[in-house]
């Protein structure tokens, strides 16, 4: 009989328990027993968030040469106009491959490149089949110095002038594995690939004594608002040269083929391959309106910012109105967010004349040494400050609290952030409203 009762009453006991429990827990503030707390010990917590931030829109130069990802093609950005990116690379082959045939005479029959299309830029939404890129590949006649860094002056013809034309060809992009069959009258130029011996074959100054330094693909303009591409450096299986050659000896032929990697260096250290970017990319910008004073769908918007991967296109961010309340020693941060909230109405409205490229996903906030941007740890030791875009929030919201602190103490010289996006390598873009651009304190003073 006991044990009954036990059991009727003892899922409702654990009940009342549970209300008892879950209510304790509110997070609403009540004033119940402040009354026992010392008065020291009472802090008041502020809210600002009209801090004005003054935002201007920069870039660096019109033409860029970048390591990143290999991109080909010429598109016209809505923002930005005429893009044009051309890429020069070096080939390098596993010499394992021909060791065989060392001493002995080879003669090249044909040669493909098979690419393998990572992403696609400027895709023609309004006409599908007609997502079309055109381009030449030539010989390079200058090789590319992996200790030198090329600055945007440098002639992108001293590594071109002269070359001689390989090959032609349209082709659409929709399909993103391509495969690229070089006419005969290329097969002289690889040739002197495979006239070396293995030995020689995979080092630079030999190559480059005989006058072989690599590929140059050159973007040719298309009657329609153009395209660009990312092409895939990973996917080595995908992604590779394959030179088709016999060997003549006395009593026969022998057919083989090399293969070799054209976005990746293959390097042999300690026993283990090594792959590493041998692509340099020369990508030209128009920023003639990206001050931004930009007409986008009919409208002229002066408090647009606009970014873009590659373009080099950064804000400075002036927090210099913080210095008004600068003048209390005794301030303590709280919390301060910068909130940055994202304009897509451009991507949304379907009157723009041309396509935008995908949104980027993640900014940071940097400091300028040297001319060069840098993260805010490599000077004061903090963490980076990243912000990845929030959809819910529809902005870019930034933790800023250790560098305001710094603001508010006199701690730092610096009075302005540098907004760029988090990775370079691509062409992503986004718009920002600089005037809605907020920054939200909460502090408290103490003794």
């Amino acid at each position: 009989m006991i044990k009954s009762l036990k059991n009727k009453y003892s899922s409702f006991f654990y009940l009342i328990l549970f209300l008892l429990i879950t209510s304790s827990c509110d997070d609403n503030i009540s004033d119940f027993g402040l009354d026992i707390i010392p008065p020291q010990d009472k802090y008041s917590v502020f809210e600002l968030d009209t801090v004005k931030v003054l935002a201007n829109q920069y870039f660096y130069d019109d033409t860029i040469y970048s390591e990143n990802y290999p991109i080909v093609g010429i598109a016209t950005d809505p923002v930005l106009g005429r893009v044009e990116a051309s890429l020069l690379n070096d080939l390098y082959f596993d010499y394992s491959a021909i060791t065989n045939y060392d001493n002995k005479k080879k003669t090249v029959d044909s040669v493909k490149i098979y690419l393998w299309l990572d992403t696609i830029y400027y895709k023609n939404t309004s006409n599908p089949l007609n997502n079309n890129l055109k381009f030449a590949i030539y010989s390079l006649t200058k090789p590319i110095d992996r200790k030198v860094t090329y600055k945007s002056s440098y002639d992108i013809s001293n590594f071109t002038s002269g070359g001689q034309k390989l090959l032609e060809k349209e082709v659409n992009v929709l399909y993103k594995s391509i495969t690229l069959t070089f006419p005969s009258s290329a097969n002289s130029f690889f040739q002197k690939y495979i006239d070396l011996d293995s030995a020689q074959l995979i080092d630079d100054t030999t190559r480059y004594k005989y006058g072989i330094y690599g590929l140059y693909f050159k973007p040719i303009e298309v009657k329609e608002n153009g395209i660009i591409v990312r092409f895939n450096t990973a996917q080595t299986s995908n992604t590779y040269i394959r030179i088709y050659f016999h060997v003549e000896d006395s009593t026969n032929v022998i057919n083989d083929s090399i293969s070799g990697y054209i976005f990746a260096r293959w390097t042999n250290l300690a026993g283990y391959r090594l792959y590493s970017n041998a692509s340099l990319n020369y990508i030209k910008f128009d920023h003639s309106k990206s001050s931004v004073s930009t007409v986008l769908n009919g409208n002229v918007n002066d408090s647009l910012l606009y970014f873009m991967g590659e373009s080099g296109l950064y804000a400075k961010l002036d927090f210099s109105n913080l210095h008004q309340y600068s003048n209390n020693s005794n301030i303590c941060v709280v919390k301060a967010d910068l909130v940055i909230p994202y304009d897509l109405k451009y991507y949304n409205n379907q009157n723009n004349i041309y396509t935008l490229t995908d949104k980027i996903s993640t900014f940071s906030l940097k400091l300028i040494q040297d001319d060069k941007l840098v993260s805010y740890s490599s000077k004061y030791g903090s963490m980076i400050y990243t912000a990845y875009r929030d959809t819910s929030l529809k902005s870019y919201v930034f933790d800023v609290t250790a560098f305001v602190q710094k603001v508010f103490l006199n701690a730092t010289g610096e009075n302005e952030l540098y907004l760029t996006p988090t990775y370079m390598h691509h062409l992503k873009s986004m718009f920002f409203d600089k005037n809605k651009i907020k920054l939200k304190i909460k502090y408290t003073y103490f003794k």
